[in-house]
C-alpha cells in the first residue's frame, strides 16, 4: 500500500525542486524526495523513445548514480520556478501511482523552459519505491541541451 496522496504530493514536490537545485534545502520532518524513497532493490527505468536519454537500472545506488540530472545544467537558477503536479492518480489500498508533472521556469539561455512528464511507481509493504518509471518529454529536454551544448 502507497503512503498517503498528501505524502505523495510532498516528495513529488521536493523531488521536483530538488533535481534541478541539488541544493534544496528540504523541509524538516518531511518525507524527502522520490529517490528518498526507493528500497534498496528498486527498479528505475527512464522510458523515451531517445536512447541517450533511456536508462534501466536495479539498485538504490545504480539509481543515485544514473539520476546525475541534466535539468540543474539547462535551468537558470536565479528564475523562479513553477512546479505543478498536474495529475495525481491512484494510492489508497493501490501499491501503483501515477504523476503527470510540470515545470516552468527559463534557462540559462533566456528561453521558456517548459518541462512536462509521466511518473509511475509503485511501492513495497515497507513504504518504499520498489518500482519508478520515468516518461519525460525527452524532445524539449534534448532540445534544450543542444542550445546549452550538454552532452546526454
Amino acid at each position: 500500500m502507497a503512503p498517503p496522496n498528501a505524502v505523495i504530493r510532498e516528495m513529488l514536490e521536493a523531488q521536483m525542486l530538488h533535481q534541478i537545485h541539488p541544493e534544496y534545502e528540504l523541509p524538516k520532518g518531511g518525507p524527502g524526495t522520490l529517490i528518498d524513497n526507493v528500497s534498496d532493490d528498486v527498479f528505475f527505468q527512464i522510458v523515451t523513445e531517445h536512447p541517450e536519454l533511456a536508462r534501466s537500472v536495479n539498485g538504490r545506488q545504480a539509481v543515485l548514480d544514473v539520476t546525475k540530472n541534466v535539468m540543474h545544467q539547462i535551468v537558470d537558477h536565479n528564475e523562479d520556478i513553477k512546479t505543478e503536479i498536474v495529475h495525481l492518480i491512484g494510492g489508497g489500498d493501490s501499491p501503483w501511482l501515477a504523476a503527470v508533472l510540470r515545470q516552468v521556469t527559463k534557462s540559462k539561455v533566456g528561453d521558456v523552459f517548459t518541462h512536462e512528464w509521466v511518473v509511475i511507481f509503485e511501492f513495497n509493504n515497507q513504504d518504499k519505491i520498489k518500482t519508478l518509471k520515468i516518461y519525460p518529454d525527452a524532445h524539449t529536454v534534448q532540445e534544450h541541451a543542444g542550445k546549452h551544448d550538454l552532452d546526454l
